[in-house]
């Protein structure tokens, strides 16, 4: 599939409005001070792209300063591999898109102007140059003092707003491949049709480990401060489009190996909580069981408790 980057027409290009709401929503959470996140979606089989995701920004990944920003990491390099991998088990049985990571979203409203400054001129570009990409399409994000001054560069082309609110405006700048083989190194401004997320394919859901990052990173520090190790891993367990994130948890005084499995949406789907212990110290050999999640009628793991927590009601029913 190939967009239509690079002919004499501008690309066709959709945005659900579940993204421009997310968009504005962390626009807001910084307005006096500039702020980031990823941007992904698909290509669709006639090329028309769809940006159709957002990925926070990771603390690891993000530096916040009046006037500019700085992002982009591991952080954000997870997040693309994780989409991607699950768009493809989403999708497996049809082709009506490939994935895409479309580049990112940022402001800097602290400068006082509406535009894409050079330093974002340059970056779209080495994004296609540097980094191979078909296409990219950066969003500058404006909450403007004075609304009339909005469109000054552009007139009204490229910028949208969250239905009637205009209290975030966003303008929408294009690069590709065939603009950077013509000679152009400047990005132009495309104006994409805002459509409801139903009408085009299915995305998945952003795993609980970007969403709430700080209480993901929460679990593994207090298991670390009592001793243990604790390993996530990506995979398929009840057969489910969406991977699991598994924490394969050990501790060197354990007669055995914990696992916790969280869907997606963790805590509101309960994990799977299973014990590796040997058959026989004696003998080769492991045994998996699962353990209730109200063992003996006291619960073992609630929507409030850390993996601190299950450890430890496991090691009083000696399960560790």
């Amino acid at each position: 599939m190939t967009s239509t980057a690079g002919s004499a027409t501008d690309p066709r290009v959709l945005i659900t409005r579940k993204v421009l709401r997310e968009l504005s929503a962390e626009t807001l959470k910084y307005p006096n001070i500039e702020t980031a996140c990823g941007l992904v979606g698909m290509v669709l089989a006639n090329g028309t792209i769809v940006i159709a995701g957002v990925i926070p920004p990771s603390t690891r990944d993000i530096v916040r300063r009046q006037a500019t920003v700085k992002f982009g990491g591991e952080g954000l390099s997870a997040a693309v591999l994780w989409m991607e991998a699950n768009f493809a088990n989403i999708h497996k049985n049809d082709s009506v898109a490939n994935f895409s990571f479309i580049w990112k979203k940022h402001s800097h409203h602290g400068l006082g102007y509406n535009h894409f400054s050079q330093t974002d001129v340059n970056s779209i570009v080495e994004a296609v140059e540097k980094y191979k990409m078909e296409f990219a399409i950066g969003i500058l994000a404006l909450i403007p003092e004075n609304r009339s001054t909005v469109h000054t560069r552009g007139q009204m082309k490229g910028t949208v707003s969250v239905e009637s609110d205009v209290t975030v405006r966003f303008r929408f700048y294009y690069f590709d491949r065939n603009m950077l083989q013509a000679g152009i190194r400047e990005p132009k401004l495309v104006t994409p049709q805002v459509v409801d997320e139903k009408v085009v394919p299915v995305m998945p859901p952003l795993a609980w480990q970007w969403v709430d990052e700080d209480g993901f990173n929460r679990q593994l520090r207090q298991l670390e401060e009592y001793g243990a190790r604790a390993t996530p891993i990506y995979r398929d367990v009840n057969g489910d489009p969406i991977q699991e994130i598994q924490f394969v948890i050990t501790k060197p005084n354990w007669k055995g190996t914990l696992l916790v499995t969280t869907n997606w949406d963790y805590p509101k789907t309960p994990p799977l909580i299973q014990v590796i212990s040997d058959v026989d110290p004696t003998r080769p050999g492991k045994e998996l069981h699962e353990v209730k999640l109200d063992a003996d009628g006291k619960p073992i793991w609630t929507s409030e408790s850390d993996f601190i927590d299950v450890v430890f009601e496991l090691e009083k029913l000696e399960e560790l």
